[in-house]
């Protein structure tokens, strides 16, 4: 291959004093998906995602609630701060307001299918 040296493989570029594991995760992943990395309440995120997978479902409301608040961030609907506390009033009472909107079923059995 001849003209420009590749540079560090993602995985192996320095971070200069990362707070925690996750901070270094959060920075190293932005960089290599070609955006900013952007200041954010980490255990508020953390925990909507706990609450999301506790009031609406698992396995999946956890990572499609993280992905949807960074989405909604992402194209300017708001702060990011704003969006999880958004989201997660939502969860709070997710099945009350499922089960008023003529949810399938109570919760305690999986959906028929």
């Amino acid at each position: 291959m001849t003209g420009s040296t590749p540079g560090p493989h993602p995985a192996t570029r320095l971070i200069a004093a990362p707070t925690t594991p996750l901070a270094a995760w959060a920075d190293i992943l932005a960089r290599d998906l070609g955006i900013e990395a952007v200041i954010v309440d980490e255990d508020a995120l953390a925990a909507l995602a706990l609450h999301a997978a506790r009031s609406v479902g698992r396995p999946g409301a956890s990572p499609l609630t993280a992905f949807l608040v960074g989405y909604a961030a992402g194209v300017g609907a708001g702060p990011v701060a704003d969006a999880i506390d958004r989201a997660d009033d939502l969860a709070t009472d997710w099945y009350a307001r499922y089960n008023a909107m003529g949810g399938p079923h109570d919760w305690s059995r999986p959906a028929p299918g």
